[in-house]
């Protein structure tokens, strides 16, 4: 069987270090390769097959919106899960990145914005606990 591989992609090491150790601690053995900005990403995509994209939102030369449009744009990374990773809260952001998806696909791909908060922060989402999932229940 094959590792599970994922890009973290993020402008900001330390938030590329911290997602990359959480996912090792839940997932030991998983593959993990990481870009510093979406046009490295995307590089990174033209040549490799990931099964999961962890992004960031806002990073210089290409944000995370930017590539979400472009893996969609590309017929091979159509059906490839993207997470967008943000500290920023506004419902806007979230109405943004499923217009960037092809909407015909976004019962299989899925699209979920990870809010950031500081420690003690009540977190945003149903369930208090950051996620906030792009489409309502039962769409």
């Amino acid at each position: 069987m094959s590792k599970v591989s994922v890009l973290v992609v993020d402008d900001a090491p330390f938030i590329r270090d911290l997602v990359k150790k959480s996912l090792r601690n839940h997932f030991p053995g998983i593959h993990i390769e990481e870009a510093i900005n979406g046009r490295k990403a995307q590089q990174m995509l033209a040549k490799q097959d990931f099964d999961l994209i962890l992004c960031d939102w806002e990073m210089p030369e290409l944000s995370g919106l930017e590539l979400l449009s472009w893996c969609r744009s590309e017929e091979r990374l159509k059906t490839t899960p993207f997470v967008m990773v943000t500290s920023r809260g506004d419902k806007e952001n979230v109405v943004q990145a499923i217009q960037a998806k092809d909407m015909s696909r976004l019962k299989h791909t899925g699209l979920v914005s990870v809010q950031l908060q500081p420690p003690g922060a009540q977190a945003p989402g149903p369930n208090g606990n950051g996620v906030v999932p792009a489409l309502p229940s039962g769409s």
